[in-house]
C-alpha cells in the first residue's frame, strides 16, 4: 500500500531527546523509483506540556528530500517529543527506507 496526503510515518520518543542531525535513505538499486518526492516533509514536535495531544499547528518543518534523502540539520537544541515524515499528497508507490540514523546530541 502506498502513502495518502496526511500519512504520517512518526518515531515517538519516551523521554525528551536532543537530536543534532536526521539522515533517512529511501530506494535502492533494485527499486530506485521507490523513494521520497519532494512532497514528502520531515517534522519534529518538541517536548513541552503544551502538545501532550498534538495537533498539525504543533508540527515544525524540519526539511525535504533531496534525490530521495533526508539529510537534516536541527536549528538549534530542543528537546523533541517525536520526529515524523509527512506525506502532503497521494502516492502510486511504495517508499523503501532502508536507512534511518538519528544523531543524538
Amino acid at each position: 500500500m502506498a502513502q495518502s496526503a496526511g500519512d504520517r510515518i512518526t518515531f515517538t520518543f519516551g523521554s525528551p531527546v536532543v537530536l543534532t542531525r536526521v539522515f533517512i535513505q529511501s530506494g535502492n538499486t533494485d527499486h530506485p523509483g521507490d523513494i521520497f518526492s519532494q512532497s514528502a516533509q520531515l517534522e519534529y514536535l518538541t517536548y513541552d506540556s503544551n502538545n501532550k495531544n498534538p495537533t498539525e499547528q504543533n508540527w515544525h518543518k524540519l526539511c525535504s528530500p533531496v534525490a530521495g534523502t533526508f539529510d537534516c540539520k536541527f536549528p538549534k537544541k530542543e528537546e523533541l517529543r517525536a520526529l515524523s515524515l509527512h506525506f502532503t499528497v497521494d502516492s502510486k508507490q511504495w517508499i523503501l527506507m532502508p536507512s534511518v540514523f538519528l544523531y543524538v546530541a
